[in-house]
């Protein structure tokens, strides 16, 4: 980037004011390229086809409104996220909106249609941070505009309240910034604000622990973890960058990579401020307008910049770079156009050297990168084929040209394992094993690779996974799975006691592990009555030691469906009684004496539960309502993707349910299906998309009612800081005991 910067701020110096126009010309006919590209393909491949979906749903009699809440249905084309959309859109909105004041006739309406098409496709990411840009850069152009002829008459307020008042509307428009605007008065974190703030708190962890050059460039991805706040839950679990550039920078280069966007940002404030102050517009190579463009532009790209990181993105980069290379360019002429032409030669060497200097760096290092995503799509297309041996060949091959990439070693490990695991006579559980270690020793602080590593061992030589469940417990804490498999690890080595307090923090946790088959196996059923009493007894010391009144609730809830399962309807409905909810009215009602009154469903809000207990009342719409009930729990997951309407598993649902004596019965021994965790993200995140998406060798058998339907007695909150701040304590104490005996 800074040699194409110098390059162009060389190349616009002879003949500046056509070079100049043609080039931010050329920009803005790109722009609009863009803008009509995302938006076409926006409409084709996810309005379009989510309108046919809530038809589907409407003729099921579910009422569903088109949602821009909904993550997949936000605008990602053409650049593969909503957020990248937004910031290219925030940069270049105020050069379009230039072009239109400073043209006439044809050109106007042309660049002023463009600039509403822009803001259309803006509102298709439904950015927060865009949105607040936008009103930002708004506000301070009208500002201005308004005054920049001198002192503003009457009737100019008027004229700037109308319009800032208009875009406020338009930015309060969106629900997802009046939701952040209601956490921000508040003062009470939430989820509208978990995911940053866990990705800033880790980035200020990594630079506080590099003060001077930082984690390293490229390095976020494979550290997060290690500095990952435990409060966070399950929220923000990866991330290949985190999401606010100042955090970016901060982490991965310490304070030089604070120091040089602050220079960069107070030169340009200093320059722009003399520019403006002196009246220099026989000289200024650009209207004074698209120079204020290009400096709104960046402005709200600079605001925006805060809330995301995307330099790393060319589009946006090479945008930043042709507005501060014209702004340069400007510069130069206004404020040394009549100075004597300086002679460059002399720095021409020490240029052309650090140029070339770069370039053989960069060939140097992304030569064997290149050869290493060749060999490994050779490798994924043979195991496509079922051609083990040439895969395992290409890439191990993969691995040894660029042996600082865990991306192959896990690759290896666990496609290994999967075929271990399928008793394949290619790989055996062992090469897997070693594989992952080689993973993790490149990356010693990624979750997936302990976790994963911990389920082989298992299956091999179970003691020897209680490190890595440990490792995972250190990283990760609140994922799902990891204290039953270091519970499980335990005892297999005969701690019983140890094993039961894993268990029992995994229940409080993931409440839903309490119904897996896993415990009708013969032998854990002798202790499995011990767990549910010792995750009540932990349950009940947390409740003695908390004022959080919806800690108090979710542990309330938790009891009260331990008490449940275990028969007790007494006890759990004095635990759930405290909910103050009509859904567990209605649901306790029904687990008593399988009836309910009309009264009380009809308070019930929309929901998988409402429409699988009108299931159970109306048996003549029995398969109609079970449909509705599945729909429901998999419209907001498959947000993208046409609806799944597996007709052999509602027809199993709809037998258990004609079969079962009472709907508590029915409830207890619903239908179950075996599930794998998939690792989505994991090609994205490592920047390799050609291989299979792992899926975690913990095998998950649930009870399809409780967590499709009934998912608020088994709930698992993602963000519940409160809850982990709590078991924290618990879960130190037993990582401590494992780290002292391994």
């Amino acid at each position: 980037l800074l040699c194409l910067l110098y390059a162009l701020c060389a190349w616009l110096r002879q003949g500046i004011q056509e070079k100049l126009r043609k080039l931010l010309l050329f920009q803005g006919i790109l722009s609009a390229l863009f803008i009509v590209e995302s938006l076409t393909l926006w409409s084709t491949e996810i309005a379009i086809p989510e309108i046919s979906r809530l038809q589907l749903l409407k003729n099921y009699g579910i009422e569903y409104s088109f949602d821009l809440q909904m993550i997949g249905l936000r605008n990602w084309f053409p650049i593969g996220h909503q957020n990248y959309v937004a910031g290219y859109l925030i940069l270049v909105l105020p050069l379009l909106f230039s072009f239109a004041l400073s043209t006439k006739g044809w050109q106007q309406f042309f660049w002023g249609s463009v600039f509403l098409l822009g803001c259309i496709d803006l509102y298709t990411t439904y950015s927060r941070g865009g949105f607040i840009s936008f009103f930002v850069w708004f506000a301070v152009s009208a500002v201005f505009m308004i005054f920049r002829r001198g002192k503003a008459g009457f009737w100019k307020w008027p004229s700037l309240t109308f319009l800032l008042i208009s875009i406020a509307v338009l930015v309060l428009s969106n629900q997802r910034v009046r939701s952040l605007s209601q956490t921000l008065l508040s003062g009470q974190p939430s989820e509208a604000i978990a995911y940053r703030l866990i990705t800033n708190a880790a980035g200020w962890r990594m630079g506080l622990a590099h003060p001077i050059a930082g984690v390293g460039i490229g390095s976020v991805p494979l550290s997060y973890q290690r500095y990952r706040p435990f409060w966070a839950g399950r929220e923000a679990e990866l991330v290949y960058q985190l999401h606010s550039t100042p955090a970016q920078l901060w982490a991965e280069m310490g304070f030089l990579g604070i120091l040089l966007p602050i220079l960069t940002g107070a030169l340009l404030l200093r320059l722009g401020w003399r520019y403006w102050k002196i009246s220099a517009a026989q000289r200024s190579p650009l209207p004074s307008v698209l120079t204020g463009g290009l400096y709104g532009g960046l402005l709200s790209y600079g605001l925006y910049s805060i809330t995301d990181y995307q330099i790393d993105n060319l589009c946006i980069a090479f945008t930043i770079v042709i507005f501060v290379a014209a702004l340069a360019a400007t510069f130069y002429q206004v404020f040394e156009g009549d100075k004597p032409q300086r002679n460059g030669r002399k720095a021409q060497p020490a240029v052309i050297a650090f140029i070339s200097f770069l370039l053989a760096l960069n060939i140097w290092f992304t030569l064997p990168v290149h050869r290493s995503w060749q060999l490994s799509e050779k490798g994924f297309h043979a195991l496509y084929q079922g051609d083990f041996d040439n895969f395992i060949q290409k890439l191990t091959k993969a691995h040894s040209t660029t042996p600082w990439e865990p991306y192959y070693p896990y690759q290896l490990g666990w496609n290994l394992g999967e075929l271990a695991s399928q008793q394949t006579a290619v790989s055996d559980f062992s090469s897997a094993i070693r594989w992952f270690q080689t993973g993790l020793q490149i990356a010693p602080d990624q979750e997936f690779g302990y976790s994963n590593l911990g389920w082989l061992q298992q299956l091999s030589s179970p003691e020897e996974g209680v490190y890595a469940f440990m490792r995972s417990a250190q990283l990760v804490p609140a994922k799902r799975g990891i204290f039953f498999g270091l519970g499980l690890s335990l005892w297999q080595r005969g701690e019983v006691e140890y094993a039961l307090k894993a268990w029992s923090i995994e229940i409080l946790r993931h409440p839903i592990l309490i119904t897996s088959s896993f415990w009708q196996l013969p032998q854990f059923e002798p202790i499995y009555a011990d767990l549910l009493k010792q995750s009540e007894q932990l349950a009940t010391a947390l409740l003695a030691d908390t004022k959080d009144h919806t800690l108090e609730d979710y542990l309330y809830q938790v009891r009260g469906t331990i008490k449940w399962w275990q028969n007790d309807l007494k006890l759990a409905q004095s635990d759930w009684s405290k909910l103050d909810s009509s859904l567990f009215d209605a649901m306790f009602e029904l687990i008593q004496t399988s009836t309910v009154s009309p009264e009380k469903v009809d308070l019930l809000s929309r929901s998988p539960a409402k429409a699988a207990i009108q299931a159970w009342i109306e048996v003549d719409k029995r398969e109609q309502y079970l449909t509705q009930a599945w729909l429901l729990s998999q419209y907001s997951a498959s947000v993208g993707q046409p609806l799944d309407l597996p007709q052999d598993l509602l027809e199993e649902l709809k037998r258990s349910m004609d079969k079962a004596p009472s709907f508590n019965q029915w409830l207890k021994n619903s239908p179950v299906r075996q599930i794998r965790n998939h690792r989505l993200g994991f090609g994205s995140l490592s920047r390799h998309v050609d291989g299979p998406t792992p899926k975690d060798f913990l095998p998950r058998a649930e009870n399809i009612a409780l967590s499709n339907f009934f998912e608020m007695l088994v709930l698992s909150p993602k963000y519940f800081p409160e809850l982990d701040t709590v078991l924290q304590p618990h879960r130190q104490v037993l990582i401590d005991y494992v780290a002292n005996t391994t």
